[in-house]
């Protein structure tokens, strides 16, 4: 039995359809996105796609929509959730975060989560 669990791109492109339809029913008006470097460049940039709202390099504008791949420890995610007139959504949380984001669409489980862009993904683990 494998430690890891891939997570496939189509996946990701569900869980990103189910984050933007949060964005559409939160009734906020997001002024952008960001996603930190690196688990949140792929779903931001996607999310970015799907909402209309413009992908930030840094987290600068507000309201602002931060993604990232998972809330895993919360270390990354809780320093940006400080910040005035954010909102953090996820694609995966585990529990023991310090950190529940706004949204988060998959429970992270006992495996290690593999996402796409990473090179674990392609090594075949």
């Amino acid at each position: 039995m494998s430690k890891y669990e891939k997570i496939s791109y189509d996946q990701v492109v569900n869980a990103c359809d189910e984050i933007a339809d949060w964005v559409k029913e939160s009734g906020i008006e997001f002024k952008g996105i960001y996603g930190p470097p690196r688990g949140g460049l792929v779903p931001a940039v996607i999310l970015s796609h799907k909402t209309g709202l413009k992908y930030f390099e840094e987290p600068r504008v507000r309201p602002l929509l931060v993604v990232d791949d998972i809330a895993d420890t919360g270390k990354t995610l809780n320093s940006l959730s400080k910040l005035d007139d954010v909102y953090v959504v996820t694609i995966h949380y585990h529990n023991q975060s310090m950190f529940v984001p706004d949204k988060w669409v998959l429970k992270k489980e006992d495996k290690w989560i593999v996402y796409p862009w990473e090179k674990e993904y392609w090594e075949g683990n």
